[in-house]
């Protein structure tokens, strides 16, 4: 999930965890993250009970046989906090120090078993992905007035879908949103239609994807909404077995027994065959079921004994199937494995003909969707689907070209994989009259309904209490630029982007802001820090141009780029220490003064050069 465990420590009820989102690496999503992480970490510790009261029932008192012999809690808030590295000069750790880590950790101690206790900072982050129930305001250490609390239930499947129902209409897009509409047209007559949706940050993807949806549930057809998500980048098939789980309404909160059941009979029902069950069991992560224990014959252990046991760990007697897993506890307990533990195959390790297999299984699902009701799937932040569901998606679109679905995939970066099988959508900034549509609809239309009734669609009346309104309230184009600059919203929606870029990348980034709205790789790499060879700069730069940050303008042995909006450079530059602008802008303009001196050194040689060409001409 992202996230780092900065220390654990002794606690007066067990062990204290204390883990990190947003520190040192910070990402958009910290929140949801950290919820996630939470509830990630409760069902698989629910797993570890389940199989370590199996496993050691015969040796536990009468108490503790129906478990749980391990319990936890957690406490997750979200805000401020100093983060850095603290310690002496021969002992030093990163932490971080401050309020909210000692609210977290008020919380937990507040929490119940299985518990998970956020506060309200977290709730507004991450409410619309997760159920939260709230709680009696509670007391805590430290705290002069009581604290809202909430309890983490669980995660909101349909938190994506409910998000596309409930959009507010779409301002500026009108060209684009009629070549959608036309693919859905396309798609509703039986064609398969592929929409690559792609823009730099704060363009309206989400905002334009969710109007297309919308006419796409006016016109009758399904939504099987995706969301990808950033640290679920590397795992294989990850985006698809989201949509599988959803199909099969497996919850994380059923037991594995009951996810297989489910799956089992979602297979019948589309006639999948027996073989694709491993490998859609594996795709979607479900826990392995538990083999029967086998009978257990108790023996001294002997000498002997070890030295079989030995023997055949040295002949490799225990494989991959069919062994007995627990050969290290039968070296501590001097018994046979009781526990049934299983490998648990990950679908990166599929074969071609097992991938092959699964292709064909989720092409007879899809077309079989299609068929009963039209179908859209939609991939959102696919910037961060991993290679091998991109793959499958452009092998499913080559399978099914004649069926009633539409995919649309929104991304922030290129996605070479998908271009060939997909139609290319980029948007780009809006025009005046795009902003003005928007300014009007947020801005003027309640207003106007408001002074209307009032002046009695009298114009003079109408003008009148405009103008007073103007005069009173100040809204002038002065002051709502001033208040704007003035406000963090727009540095933090800026930033929220480029701290989720790698640390080298970051760092370009910013750099690039004193060099100017446009610059040269060479003037970038006289002011970074780190010297880069042009290898490694030119990577990072065509990372940014990919994440849609920069943009190449002109290409050669020293290229030309620019920022893609004048924002985001403005905020970077505006965000850095002033001493640090000052000490940029100086090496920028020593390596300046030096490449000046440098062309006209060269322009006095090569006039040498020619005058004493001239001289030894004949005339």
């Amino acid at each position: 999930f992202g996230g780092m465990v900065s220390r654990i420590d002794p606690y007066n009820k067990g062990t204290k965890l204390l883990a990190l989102f947003g520190a040192p690496i910070s990402h958009e999503d910290d929140a949801r993250r950290a919820v996630s992480a939470a509830l990630a970490m409760t069902a698989e510790l629910e797993a570890l009970n389940r199989q370590w009261v199996r496993q050691y029932a015969r040796y536990l008192p009468d108490e503790l046989r129906q478990g749980p012999l391990l319990q936890h809690r957690l406490g997750i808030t979200q805000g401020r906090t100093f983060a850095g590295q603290v310690g002496t000069t021969n002992r030093r750790e990163y932490t971080v120090m401050g309020d909210e880590v000692n609210l977290s950790a008020r919380l937990m101690s507040a929490g119940g078993a299985a518990q998970v206790l956020v506060s309200q900072p977290v709730v507004d982050e991450a409410g619309e992905h997760f159920a939260f129930t709230e709680l009696q305001p509670v007391r805590l250490k430290g705290k002069s007035k009581p604290v809202a609390v909430y309890q983490v239930d669980g995660t909101l499947e349909d938190a994506l879908l409910r998000r596309i129902q409930q959009r507010d209409p779409l301002f500026g897009r009108q060209g684009e949103v009629q070549q959608a509409v036309q693919m859905l047209e396309n798609a509703l007559a039986g064609r398969t239609a592929a929409l690559l949706l792609r823009s730099a940050v704060g363009l309206g993807k989400s905002h334009f994807a969710d109007s297309v949806l919308q006419i796409a549930l006016q016109r009758g057809m399904r939504i099987l909404p995706i969301a990808c998500r950033a640290y679920q980048s590397e795992t294989p098939y990850a985006a698809w077995a989201l949509l599988l789980r959803g199909l099969c309404k497996i919850s994380p909160a059923d037991k594995p027994e009951t996810q297989h059941e489910k799956l089992e009979t979602w297979r019948a029902e589309w006639n999948l065959g027996m073989a694709d069950l491993p490998l859609l069991a594996a795709l979607m992560g479900l826990a392995p079921l538990a083999v029967q224990p086998r009978p257990q014959v108790e023996h001294s252990a002997t000498a002997g004994d070890l030295s079989q046991l030995a023997a055949e760990l040295r002949r490799g007697q225990f494989g991959r199937r069919g062994a007995d897993l627990s050969v290290l506890q039968r070296f501590d307990a001097h018994q046979t494995s009781e526990s049934g533990d299983i490998f648990r195959i990950s679908p990166g390790q599929f074969s071609r003909a097992e991938r092959l297999r699964l292709q064909r299984a989720l092409a007879q699902v899809l077309a079989g969707l299609a068929a009963r009701t039209p179908l859209a799937l939609f991939f959102e932040d696919a910037q961060w689907m991993d290679e091998d569901s991109q793959g499958l998606l452009a092998a499913l679109l080559q399978d099914l070209p004649d069926s009633a679905l539409f995919v649309l995939v929104s991304t922030r970066q290129d996605l070479p994989l998908l271009e060939s099988p997909m139609v290319l959508m980029e948007l780009k900034p809006l025009d005046e009259q795009g902003t003005l549509a928007i300014v009007t609809a947020i801005l003027a239309q309640e207003l106007a309904q408001i002074i209307h009734k009032q002046s009695g669609g009298s114009p003079l009346y109408v003008e009148e209490i405009s103008r007073w309104l103007q005069r009173t309230r100040k809204i002038t184009a002065a002051d709502v630029q001033a208040t704007l600059q003035s406000s963090d919203i727009l540095t933090r929606l800026v930033l929220s982007g480029v701290e989720s870029l790698p640390e080298a990348q970051r760092e370009v980034l910013r750099v690039a802001a004193v060099a100017g709205g446009d610059f040269r790789s060479s003037e970038l790499n006289a002011l970074l820090s780190t010297t880069y060879d042009p290898v490694t700069l030119d990577m990072h730069l065509r990372a940014l141009v990919m994440g849609r940050f920069l943009r190449l303008v002109e290409r050669g042995p020293d290229r030309r780029y620019a920022f893609q909006q004048t924002i985001v450079r403005e905020t970077l530059y505006q965000t850095l220490p002033f001493a640090r602008r000052r000490e940029l802008h100086k090496r920028l303009a020593d390596f300046q003064a030096r490449a000046l001196t440098e062309r006209s050194s060269l322009r006095d040689r090569m006039s040498a050069f020619l005058d004493a060409g001239l001289e030894r001409s004949p005339v």
